[in-house]
């Protein structure tokens, strides 16, 4: 068997990185839906929490790592994503639920752009897509707790659900729920935002959701017909 050579091995490399760069949303999906599967069986077992922990700390890694490409990209996201994770690791909650949306806010704006650039849409511009509106319901749910940390009695929940949020990790589940139950408009009415700051937030992210789908929709809908008027215009030259 003849030894690989440098080049080789380089090429090899370089070709992983645009593969895995190819699919970059792809990755991110999975952890994202990773994270999200298993958040609701780690309650009050110790080696669930460290699974979960573990999960979150790649979903930030993730984030840093697939949607920031340039450099002060990689340096604000590198800066909210030590922040969330030192808080995470720390048991500051207020530290952590502050960074989370900075993080997740920032990452969702640089897909967003990233979309609006594109000329040509791929299967895994779609998927940064649907990243983005995840990110952005998981954004919410840490503002909601950020909320409910700083005024107490901003949310008022059924009785089960009061019992169910005794710990951290609980109420992250608890308020994710609710996030985007009111994200998609679904709006179940059993937890009910109370207080001035609580209630602004859910009006904005139900808008925020509705206005997300329609202009995102159109966006890909264009990008798609322009993309096939070109293939017929090739092909007919």
């Amino acid at each position: 068997m003849s030894p690989v050579t440098p080049l080789v091995a380089d090429t090899r490399t370089k070709s992983l990185r645009e593969e895995l760069r190819s699919r970059k949303y792809f990755l991110l999906l999975m952890v994202i839906l990773g994270c999200m599967a298993i958040q609701p069986f780690v309650h009050g077992k110790m080696v669930g929490l460290f699974v979960y922990d573990l999960i979150l700390g790649t979903l930030i890694v993730a984030v840093v790592l697939a949607i920031f490409q340039r450099r002060y990209e990689r340096i604000i996201g590198l800066t909210f994503g030590t922040l969330a994770l030192f808080g995470d690791c720390t048991r500051n909650e207020i530290l952590f639920h502050a960074a989370m949306p900075l993080l997740l806010g920032f990452g969702f704006a640089v897909i967003l752009r990233s979309i609006f650039e594109q000329k040509v849409i791929r299967f895994d511009d779609v998927l940064g897509a649907v990243c983005g509106y995840l990110l952005v319901g998981i954004a919410w749910a840490n503002l909601y707790i950020l909320t409910s940390l700083l005024v107490p009695d901003s949310f008022q929940m059924n009785t089960n659900l009061v019992a169910s949020i005794t710990d951290p990790h609980a109420r992250r589940f608890v308020f994710n729920y609710f996030s985007f139950v009111t994200l998609t408009t679904i709006g179940y009415g059993d937890i009910l935002p109370t207080s001035p700051l609580a209630a602004s937030l859910a009006w904005i992210e139900a808008m925020f959701g509705q206005f997300y789908m329609a202009v995102l929709v159109a966006q890909l809908v264009g990008l798609n017909m322009a993309q096939a008027a070109r293939t017929a215009d090739n092909s007919g030259s």
